[in-house]
C-alpha cells in the first residue's frame, strides 16, 4: 500500500525549477545547487565522519530529504504519493507520485 509524505519545497524556485521539472515528469525541491549536496555524498560523510563532518548546507539538504537516499532506512519507494505544498503557488497543493529512484543534478537555472 502506498504511503503519503509531504515535502516543502524551496518556493523561492517554485516558478523557475519545480513546477517545470513535475510538467517534465521529474520531482525536484530546490535544495540541491552545489555539487556537495548529493545525498550519496552527504551519506558517505555521514558514515565516514558522522553529522559532524557535514557543513551547514549539507545539513539542511539531508534534513529535508534524506529519505530519497534510496539506502535510507526507511526511503521513499517508488509508488508512494507526495503532497507538495505551496506548489505551484501559495495556498495550492500538488500530488505527486514517485516513479524513480532518487538521481542528483544540478538545476539548469544556475
Amino acid at each position: 500500500m502506498a504511503r503519503y509524505w509531504v515535502v516543502r519545497t524551496d518556493v523561492s524556485v517554485v516558478d523557475d525549477v519545480i513546477v517545470p521539472a513535475l510538467d517534465a515528469g521529474e520531482l525536484r525541491q530546490g535544495w540541491g545547487y552545489r555539487e556537495d549536496q548529493n545525498l550519496a555524498r552527504i551519506a558517505a560523510t555521514i558514515d565516514g565522519r558522522g553529522r559532524r563532518g557535514l557543513n551547514d548546507h549539507q545539513k539542511a539538504t539531508w534534513r529535508r530529504v534524506q529519505r530519497f537516499w534510496p539506502q535510507h532506512w526507511e526511503p521513499v519507494p517508488v509508488g508512494d504519493l507526495i503532497v507538495l505544498p505551496k506548489v505551484p503557488g501559495w495556498g495550492r497543493w500538488r500530488l505527486v507520485e514517485v516513479t524513480g529512484t532518487y538521481r542528483f543534478a544540478l538545476p539548469h537555472r544556475l
